[in-house]
């Protein structure tokens, strides 16, 4: 079913996000099949059609934290959740997981403190030149905020550079560590480590215009 009559004329104001896995298929699940092939681009299509839809119409959504068998993807899939827009939930004892990951419960702290991390908060992907580094800018609801993510989807190391010509922004900070973030040109270079990501604070505009 299309979810924005749910929102729309059902009032469901929290969706389970089906768009990122459906719980009964073993083969329709883009978040497992993103982080195992090392593709974000199946991410990004799953949010795009689906969650995205949800919260221009209002709602929000959750999704319960599905369980793999390496460590490294599984912490990497549930930092995807954690800063998706969609709630993580540990409520699955049939196979899924009921604890976060190591790392993962700061993440969630962090979340929220930040309303561009909330639920309800907007999202668009920036070009990377890397196929396997991940960039999105994220909007607080209320425009009082900016945070550009940028997750690198392989297990090996990457060293590539996000294009910040389409964000209007002048000081980047990294959220986790304080420290500022130099930008040459259009061009913000990024280090990543295999499943690294960073969150980078986006200043250098006037509240509600883009």
């Amino acid at each position: 079913d299309d979810p924005v009559g749910w929102v729309k004329d059902g009032n469901f104001t929290n969706i389970y996000d089906y768009g990122l896995g459906i719980w009964w298929s073993k083969t329709d699940r883009p978040l497992l099949a993103s982080v195992e092939q090392s593709n974000p681009e199946l991410f990004e299509k799953a949010l795009r059609g689906y969650h995205d839809r949800v919260v221009a119409a209002g709602g929000t959504l959750y999704f319960p934290i599905p369980k793999l068998d390496n460590a490294a993807d599984q912490q990497f899939a549930e930092t995807l959740i954690a800063t998706s827009g969609d709630m993580p939930c540990f409520c699955d004892p049939a196979g899924g997981i009921t604890a976060p990951a190591p790392g993962i419960a700061a993440l969630l702290k962090l979340k929220t403190k930040h309303p561009a991390l909330y639920q309800n908060s907007l999202r668009r992907q920036i070009h990377t030149s890397d196929p396997h580094l991940y960039a999105v800018e994220r909007y607080a609801a209320g425009n009082s905020e900016r945070l550009l993510l940028i997750f690198n989807f392989s297990a090996q190391p990457v060293k590539a550079t996000v294009d910040v010509g389409a964000v209007h922004g002048s000081r980047y900070t990294d959220l986790l560590t304080g420290t500022p973030v130099p930008v040459s040109g259009y061009h913000l270079p990024v280090s990543l480590d295999g499943h690294g990501y960073r969150i980078l604070q986006v200043e250098g505009y006037s509240t509600g215009s883009h």
